[in-house]
């Protein structure tokens, strides 16, 4: 079985990564940049490159997949005050709501 992990080159979506390889799942990650997707390839992790505020992108990466796992987090272009996000970046579906 195929699953899809967003947000694989990071703390969380790696664990989940390692997890699914080791029982026998066949894994494809998208990541951003060649750099962040060496490891994962080395892993054995079909590496597809984008963005996930590109809709086709999403759909390359999902291509094939029976499961997806979202480990990603937004690319946060503000700082972190007493636990709420001053500022972001909306997500491919406009899902995130600012915090006052």
């Amino acid at each position: 079985m195929k699953v899809c992990v967003f947000g694989g080159a990071g703390f969380i979506g790696s664990a989940i990564i390692k997890c699914l390889l080791k029982n026998g799942y066949e894994v494809a990650a998208l990541v951003r940049s060649q750099q962040k997707g060496i490891g994962l390839a080395q892993m054995g992790v079909a590496v597809k490159y984008g963005d996930l505020q590109n809709r086709e992108d999403i759909r390359k990466a999902l291509n094939g997949s029976q499961i997806a796992i979202n480990a990603s987090v937004p690319n946060y272009q503000g700082r972190l005050a007493l636990g709420r996000v001053r500022h972001y970046r909306k997500g491919p579906y406009d899902l995130y709501q600012e915090h006052p």
